[in-house]
């Protein structure tokens, strides 16, 4: 045998040695769901929560991270409320397949009762064109339980990621590895808040949603910077108002809870140890 074939040989043998255990650990998660609790944290619980439903509020809250911290979402409950605790990185999409969860499950739990939508406004900008969409989004819920419930278009969209065909793969599902997306948004700085193409059609399939289970729907926003203020409402307030969506946003922004820039960590969130919001502030 040569050098070169033999080689090789040692090579192949190597990297199966290297790969065997990670398709192993792959497949072992995908089988027993351990991966649910170390991946994208709090996504796959809050499907689990929307299936389990346990509902005993006639007030139940979806929030993204900045609204979560409004709420005790470690309880099944929180002062009274259900609350689903969620992310802004699976925009209005993966809020609409979590209420569309919820409901389907548990329609006469939910038939008379309000469902709050507490987030901030830059999370209706999102078109699933973010850093984190492939984690967050197309991993948990580009499946065959919830493709059905996705449009044309969002469909040809994460079709166009990279590597969208492996994000169902064991070894890829149950990991934290994520494709390098080029094209990803930044919030960061804005200039004006307005409403995604992929928003508008997921609000209205939102209303449609609520008419078609008998509850009310409702969009609140958390506590949010005074720097904040700057951010031009005109175009957004105008979508809603083009679109009919003046139900479901009523005093979003007349309601706006502005708070000091210096007990924010980041952008969106503010430092529970600065700041201690007061039982049920947005009063849902």
């Amino acid at each position: 045998m040569s050098d070169i074939r033999k080689f090789n040989k040692s090579m192949s043998i190597f990297i199966l040695i290297l790969i065997v255990p990670y398709l192993v650990y792959g497949a072992v998660s995908m089988y027993t769901d351990e991966y649910k609790s170390k991946v994208t944290p709090g996504v796959y619980e809050s499907i689990q929560k929307c299936r389990e439903g346990n509902i005993n509020s006639q007030t139940i809250i979806f929030t993204d991270s900045a609204g979560a911290q409004l709420y005790n979402v470690n309880d099944s409950t929180s002062n009274g409320f259900f609350v689903i605790n969620g992310t802004r990185a699976y925009g209005l999409v993966g809020q609409y397949l979590l209420i569309n969860e919820l409901v389907r499950n548990h329609p006469d739990e939910v038939k008379g009762n309000t469902i709050y939508l507490v987030t901030i406004p830059s999370v209706f900008m999102d078109n699933l064109d973010q850093v984190y969409t492939f984690n967050y989004f197309i991993k948990p819920f580009y499946n065959e339980q919830y493709i059905p419930y996705l449009e044309d278009k969002v469909k040809t969209h994460i079709e166009s990621f990279p590597m969208q065909w492996a994000s169902q793969l064991p070894l890829v599902k149950t990991t934290n590895w994520s494709v390098d997306y080029s094209n990803a948004k930044s919030f960061f700085k804005i200039d004006e808040y307005y409403i995604s193409e992929f928003s508008l059609i997921y609000l209205n399939r939102l209303k449609e949603l609520a008419d078609e289970f008998g509850f009310e729907f409702v969009i609140k926003a958390p506590f949010m910077r005074n720097d904040k203020k700057e951010v031009s409402q005109e175009k957004m307030k105008q979508q809603i108002r083009e679109h009919n969506l003046d139900d479901i946003f009523r005093h979003y922004f007349e309601d706006m809870k502005y708070i000091p820039d210096s007990v924010f960590v980041d952008r969106d969130h503010f430092d529970t140890e600065k700041y201690k919001p007061e039982l049920n502030s947005l009063k849902l």
